[in-house]
């Protein structure tokens, strides 16, 4: 789930997400906040920061720094161009 404001119209938008996973095996949660800036005119370019806390994750990442089983907090800072 996602839901997210847009403070300054089209460039400051602060944002929540959750995810949820309930099985035989564990139990796996993730919830974060961040914030999106848009410096330009323009949806496909975006400044981002980010803190997700997780809980058992049931998945390895190639993108994140985590592992499967990890729980704790990991801030994430992006730049992101969309085509």
């Amino acid at each position: 789930m996602v839901l997210g404001k847009f403070v300054v119209p089209k460039k400051l938008e602060f944002y929540g997400r959750s995810s949820f996973i309930y099985g035989q095996f564990r139990d796996s949660t993730e919830y974060g906040a961040g914030i999106r800036f848009y410096p330009v005119n323009s949806y496909r370019v975006w400044l981002a920061g980010e803190g997700i806390r997780m809980n058992r994750v049931a998945i390895q990442s190639a993108i994140g720094s985590y592992s499967a089983e990890y729980s704790g907090w990991e801030p994430i800072a992006q730049m992101m161009f969309t085509f």
